[in-house]
């Protein structure tokens, strides 16, 4: 009986502690690296736009592949001042989007299409209101089709 009772109770701290990892605060993303990040967002377009295994991998990459190209302009843009630069660099990061945009269109298919450019308008609405709100530049938002 003390047995189960010990199971019980690691089992219910366990569920309640989650580890080391709390959650992150409302609102924000858990700290993931470009991996983890592109491999959940591969997972929820396989979910969402109904990819399959062969389109998933693909757009794993191609996220991956922007994350990487995004993160010096990300870092530029946060050590910067200068509207100039920042525009150049908005423009640089705009190339990366329609990149990873080109990509994924041509990988889905004619009933895929429509929701991802659904997902991405949905996308847009969010990062519109979220600067409307004192939300974080536009070149931190830029990279995020997260399909949250």
């Amino acid at each position: 009986m003390a047995l189960f009772a010990a199971v019980i109770s690691m089992g219910v701290h366990a569920q309640t502690t989650n580890g080391d990892n709390p959650p992150p605060p409302k609102g924000e993303h858990p700290k993931m690296t470009p991996e983890e990040a592109s491999k959940r967002q591969a997972e929820r377009a396989q979910k969402e736009l109904g990819l399959n295994e062969d389109q998933k991998v693909k757009f794993e990459g191609f996220a991956l592949t922007r994350m990487n190209n995004m993160k010096p302009i990300r870092e530029k843009a946060r050590n910067t001042q200068d509207k100039e630069e920042r525009k150049k660099l908005h423009e640089e990061a705009k190339v990366h989007m329609r990149t990873f945009d080109e990509s994924v269109k041509s990988i889905l298919t004619a009933d895929q299409l429509p929701k991802w450019e659904e997902h991405k308008k949905k996308v847009k609405a969010h990062h519109d209101r979220k600067k409307a709100n004192g939300g974080s530049n536009e070149i931190e938002g830029i990279d995020e089709l997260d399909l949250d």
